[in-house]
């Protein structure tokens, strides 16, 4: 169309997220892939080495979650994203943006209550072993305990919308046959 002007990136192909916006989606699906199942099996397994490890596997993975998402929600603020798959009722349109939106929230928020939780009773905070992450916070026992526990609510929050997102993509690939799909799949 002549004349309109869109602030979508300027990879983006007709239709689709751009190249940036896929790699950085499926960038944070695959944190939250390896994340999840270490978080879930870190409160599972007694104390020892392997706790231990999986402890510090899911706090390196949250800060990496933490980074991608604020640079996926940057990008998005500034390139925008493609219009809505044509044929999407109504229904569908506000159930994906309330999805998403809470996705986005969820996604930002949880790296930030788990290292605020953890920097008040286990630092450091060490990416992969290695690297400190210096801020630290401080706080009574009562105050962990509770931002941990809304931190592992919001775990089984991130998990129920997690998948109710992957439902909604197999119901456009399986089913209505739409290229919803399409539009996000990290290959064209």
């Amino acid at each position: 169309m002549a004349g309109v002007v869109t602030n979508a990136a300027p990879d983006t192909a007709v239709g689709g997220y751009s190249t940036t916006a896929r790699m950085l989606h499926w960038t944070a699906a695959l944190l939250v892939a390896i994340l999840v199942p270490i978080g879930l099996a870190m409160t599972r397994t007694g104390e020892g080495p392997l706790t231990n490890a999986l402890y510090e596997l899911h706090k390196s993975f949250g800060i990496l979650i933490f980074v991608v998402m604020l640079a996926r929600a940057g990008f998005r603020l500034v390139h925008g994203a493609p219009p809505p798959a044509p044929g999407l009722t109504a229904l569908e349109l506000h159930l994906s943006k309330a999805v998403h939106v809470a996705l986005y929230v969820l996604l930002l928020a949880m790296p930030i209550s788990g290292y605020v939780g953890v920097s008040m009773c286990c630092s450091p905070v060490n990416l992969f072993w290695t690297i400190p992450v210096p801020l630290s916070f401080t706080g009574s026992e009562a105050t962990v305990k509770s931002i941990l526990w809304m931190h592992s609510t919001a775990s089984y929050v991130l998990i129920g919308l997690f998948i109710l997102h992957i439902a909604g993509v197999m119901n456009h690939a399986m089913i209505r046959h739409d290229g919803v799909l399409a539009r996000m799949w990290p290959i064209r």
